[in-house]
């Protein structure tokens, strides 16, 4: 019925639509056995922070020189926390910055992902931005808390400081005991390095919450792993901004110091694009034994199109 170079152009083409149609399946039963359930989630579109969303810190906690109390702005899909060297309701003080989510977050059967896009544009030494999880479990008040932080003084050396802590206050918690605190850095708290990592410009961090351990991401890279000093209790997601003390040597600088006066008021910022919290999806199991109706449709038109060319040769 056709020539050799015909048929073989007609079989070339069916091969070509062939592989597609696997490909789309492959692609259709991977996204819908990946997806993940979405339980937070913020883009910062509008042009204030959503107080259904959020609350706006008050407070400090030892070795920060820092006293929270400024409302982040939104702007241009962003919301912005800052660091004033000046403080006019608590003289001595900078002013900094802290929002966390009015919902918890609870441990699921396959984890929770906590995931942000951010950028700290402060170069000077002295400061620290935070993307975390923090709360505190009664009646002892003891802390549960995932941390990444960035250390101006650490942005030359590419570093990110990812730290878990379980029963923080508890009888016999130590930095690194590796069953209330565990961190990538047991030496000075400074941090790891990431290579190319230029903390100035945006870049995504995520932390896996699992069942039996905790992971650190960047930019889709796994950084860190472990299994010690993992939290258990619900935790809000948190941003920060502060200034440490001396206790914090890789943190802290001497030359950064609060400004007595309104007039000499430095403002430095930390840019969070977007947000969002949701449960791990379980593992993706292999596209061909998808058995979902769109799945078996296109796998049953790819055989019925490949029938009608070979009867035709």
């Amino acid at each position: 019925m056709f020539s050799n170079q015909l048929f073989a152009n007609y079989r070339q083409k069916l091969d070509n639509l062939n592989v597609g149609l696997v490909s789309l399946c492959f692609v259709v039963a991977s996204a819908s056995a990946s997806h993940a359930q979405i339980l937070f989630r913020d883009d910062f579109n509008g042009n204030t922070l959503n107080n259904n969303y959020w609350a706006i810190g008050d407070w400090t906690f030892d070795n920060n020189r820092a006293w929270f109390g400024n409302t982040a702005t939104v702007a241009n899909g962003m919301a912005t926390l800052t660091l004033d060297t000046y403080n006019p309701d608590r003289y001595g003080y900078f002013r900094g910055t802290e929002i966390y989510s009015l919902q918890d977050f609870a441990m699921t059967a396959t984890g929770i992902e906590f995931e942000a896009r951010v950028r700290t544009n402060m170069t000077a030494r002295g400061g620290v931005t935070a993307f975390f999880t923090y709360a505190q479990v009664p009646p002892d008040n003891y802390a549960h808390e995932i941390d990444f932080e960035f250390l101006t003084n650490q942005i030359p050396s590419q570093k990110v400081l990812v730290t878990s802590w379980k029963d923080w206050g508890a009888s016999g918690s130590t930095y690194n005991d590796g069953i209330h605190h565990k961190s990538n850095d047991n030496t000075n708290g400074a941090g790891q390095s990431v290579t190319g990592l230029d903390l100035t410009r945006f870049n995504t961090f995520k932390i896996r919450w699992l069942p039996n351990s905790t992971e650190w991401y960047v930019n889709g890279n796994l950084l860190n792993s472990w299994q010690e000093a993992r939290p258990t209790a619900p935790m809000p997601v948190r941003f920060n901004f502060w200034a440490p003390g001396a206790l914090w040597p890789a943190a802290y600088d001497a030359n950064l110091q609060p400004a007595d006066l309104a007039s000499l008021n430095q403002t430095f910022t930390y840019d969070i694009d977007y947000v969002q919290v949701s449960v791990v999806p379980t593992s993706v199991p292999e596209p061909t034994r998808d058995t979902s109706p769109i799945v078996v449709a296109i796998l049953g038109l790819a055989r019925w199109l490949r029938g009608i060319w070979c009867r035709s040769a």
